[in-house]
């Protein structure tokens, strides 16, 4: 999990603003049990559509670089992935704007 954040990280070049917006892309896309669509997540993060896009095409590709053998190990990196960047996404933007 370290090693896809910090593919993550490498992938916008170490830049930290851009490395969070990753991360909330990340989270509300992937990962926040509240199912937000692309529109929602760009109005939470105060971003483009297309940077959402352009993210999420990101993301993708570095997940494709992982490689599990089994199901359960990709369901383990998961939940594993989803506790870590719960704690990396500011509370209010947890939440989503109704």
């Amino acid at each position: 999990m370290d090693k896809f954040l910090t593919s993550l990280q490498g992938n916008v070049r170490g830049k930290i603003k851009q490395y969070n917006r990753m991360i909330g892309v990340l989270w509300h896309c992937y990962l926040s049990p509240d199912h937000a669509t692309q529109l929602e997540v760009a109005a939470t993060l105060g971003v483009s559509d297309s940077l959402v896009s352009d993210y999420r095409r990101r993301i993708e590709q570095e997940l494709r670089a992982l490689s599990f053998i089994e199901v359960e190990e990709a369901r383990m990196f998961e939940l594993a992935l989803r506790e870590r960047v719960r704690t990396m996404v500011p509370i209010d933007s947890q939440a989503m704007a109704s």
